[in-house]
């Protein structure tokens, strides 16, 4: 038998995973929206670019703790992510939200 307070959390963990998962779905009918007065890789660009501003205060805050090679290995990695966000997005204008959040 578990704990009340086991119970408790388990509970409190499994309504934030609920409200991530609704946050990420309608995310897919959000930009499915965006794209028919965009294009996409100007979307995603302004998407980034937000981000990165927003960001950037709390990474020049531990601008201390980082080396040359983790800049390298962030840019690299961020490659990546752009890619696969081009795809997914490119795929979004094409197809469904509903499908696209499938697929992905």
């Amino acid at each position: 038998m578990t704990s009340p307070i086991s119970r408790k959390k388990a509970l409190g963990a499994e309504l934030i995973l609920l409200s991530v998962a609704f946050i990420w779905g309608t995310t897919f009918t959000i930009v499915k929206e965006a794209l028919s007065d965009v294009q996409v890789f100007v979307f995603l660009g302004q998407r980034f670019l937000l981000a990165f501003v927003l960001f950037l205060p709390f990474m020049w805050l531990s601008r201390k703790n980082v080396s040359k090679q983790a800049i390298v290995q962030s840019l690299l990695l961020s490659l990546f992510l752009f890619g696969a966000y081009g795809f997914q997005t490119m795929g979004l204008k094409y197809t469904s939200a509903s499908n696209a959040a499938f697929v992905t």
